[in-house]
């Protein structure tokens, strides 16, 4: 993206606009890391640092239900979606969901963190991810689920907050909304009940969570080690 925005403007139409209309992990309609945990963090790693660089990133797609291939023969089958056809929503799905939880002005931005602030509100919003080192030269694909790698340390402070200010911490990770993970371990039911699929509804929307209060002088310390792919949304909530 960089490389494309050098060379439009240096070309004779240095004002037009990019967009980039379909993207995904992989061009494959049968990948099955659309499914796991690794395409989060990829997808949240690829928004934050195209911020300026393109005037649209649309993501492909946003269901499984999908023609060009036809039906698939399972449930999960590394199609591009975000949401599976019996309405299961893929760790895809929260990246985009913790994405829109940010707010429109950025505080701060480095390699695997992004903090913000609501312009209208004044609250804080930051997103935290694990693009392990180990993979940082490869786009995840394949069978792979990728679940060892490197952690990386959270460790910031925001100060000028008020006294008690409280944070709630939100963590997708490999044993919490990761949805393919517990289907395999449910057996991989094909297809699924009516109650199987309101069990793993529940599981697929519930994240690891937990709350934070800023201290008597307004400064709030976060410490906490982010596993392989892991995402951390820590969400100002009065």
């Amino acid at each position: 993206m960089e490389w494309l925005n050098e060379t439009i403007a240096k070309s004779h139409y240095p004002d037009v606009e990019i967009h980039l209309t379909e993207w995904n992990t992989s061009p494959s309609s049968r990948d099955e890391m659309h499914d796991r945990l690794p395409a989060a963090a990829y997808i949240v790693k690829s928004n934050l640092d195209c911020i300026g660089l393109t005037n649209s990133l649309a993501f492909w797609t946003f269901t499984d239900i999908f023609e060009e291939k036809g039906g698939a023969s399972s449930i999960f089958h590394g199609g591009f979606g975000m949401i599976n056809f019996q309405g299961l929503v893929k760790p895809s799905y929260h990246a985009y969901r913790m994405l829109h939880e940010l707010g429109n002005e950025k505080l701060y931005k480095d390699d695997y963190l992004f903090v913000s602030k609501d312009a209208s509100t004044g609250n804080v919003v930051a997103l935290a991810y694990n693009y392990p080192v180990e993979y940082e030269d490869a786009v995840p694909f394949g069978t792979d689920k990728r679940e060892s790698g490197t952690s990386k340390k959270l460790d910031f402070k925001l100060t000028g907050l008020d006294a008690n200010t409280m944070f709630e911490i939100e963590i997708l990770d490999k044993d919490h909304g990761n949805i393919h993970n517990f289907w395999e371990s449910m057996g991989k039911p094909e297809p699924p009940t009516r109650e199987e699929i309101k069990v793993m509804k529940a599981y697929a929307n519930t994240m690891k969570t937990e709350f934070v209060k800023a201290d008597k002088n307004g400064t709030l310390k976060i410490n906490h080690e982010i596993t392989p792919w892991s995402l951390v949304l820590i969400k100002q909530v009065n």
